[in-house]
Formats: structure tokens, C-alpha cells, sequence
């Protein structure tokens, strides 16, 4: 699993220097006219979330590895961006906005080095 999730990670890293792909899917994503469509993604994600936490918790001494711990950061924080979602969905939307007008590579480029470090973190 630490293999799976170093790889996914230093994928994310990569991808989010390419900003062309990036702030397109971002322009698809506000542009989205079917509101019933966000909430839905958004809805499918709170099963994905909630799982990922109860079985990154569930398994013995699951605080031996660091692949765990990931698993439980992103289930826990894909659950508080779906209920903000689900709950606010104004926010998400001007937190994308709000990204856009930043100059891209400011907040791209942290965001990779973490992704990066924490895949580093999982191979090693």
C-alpha cells in the first residue's frame, strides 16, 4: 500500500505543475451548469471517505504505519470538504475562484512539495 500511495502522491506532485491541465479541469469544474451533478460527486464521496477512516482505524496496531495514517488524513479530510460542500457549496466554489485569480504557481508549488515530501515519506 505505501507503493500505491507514493506513486499516487508523486503523481498528484506532477500533475499539479502542469497548469494548463490543472486550471482547466478546475474552468470544467466551475462552469458545471448541473448542480444536481456536484452534489451527487459530492454525495458519492462521503461513503469513500467514511470507509477510508474506518479501515485505516479498524486494522490491529494501526498506528505502526505510516500508509494507515495517510489513509485516515485523506478519508477524514474528504469527508469535511464533502459536508462543506454538501452544507455550504458556495465556499468550495469561491475557493477555486479565489485560486484562479492567485498567480498559479504560488499555491501549485507548495502544494506539490507536500505531495511530493509525503510521497518520498511512503517509499521510503
Amino acid at each position: 500500500m505505501d507503493i500505491v500511495l507514493g506513486f499516487i502522491f508523486l503523481t498528484s506532485a506532477l500533475l499539479l505543475l502542469s497548469k494548463k491541465l490543472t486550471t482547466n479541469y478546475m474552468n470544467w469544474w466551475l462552469n458545471q451548469e448541473n448542480k444536481l451533478f456536484k452534489i451527487l460527486f459530492f454525495v458519492c464521496w462521503i461513503p469513500i471517505s467514511i470507509s477510508l477512516i474506518l479501515w485505516s482505524t479498524n486494522l490491529p496496531a494501526w498506528r505502526d504505519t505510516l500508509w494507515r495514517v495517510v489513509l485516515l488524513l485523506i478519508g477524514t479530510i474528504a469527508l469535511i470538504e464533502v459536508l462543506i460542500y454538501l452544507f455550504f457549496p458556495s465556499v468550495i466554489e469561491q475557493l477555486l475562484k479565489s485560486f484562479m485569480l492567485l498567480k498559479y504557481y504560488f499555491w501549485a508549488i507548495p502544494s506539490a512539495i507536500f505531495c511530493l515530501i509525503v510521497s518520498l515519506l511512503l517509499l521510503i
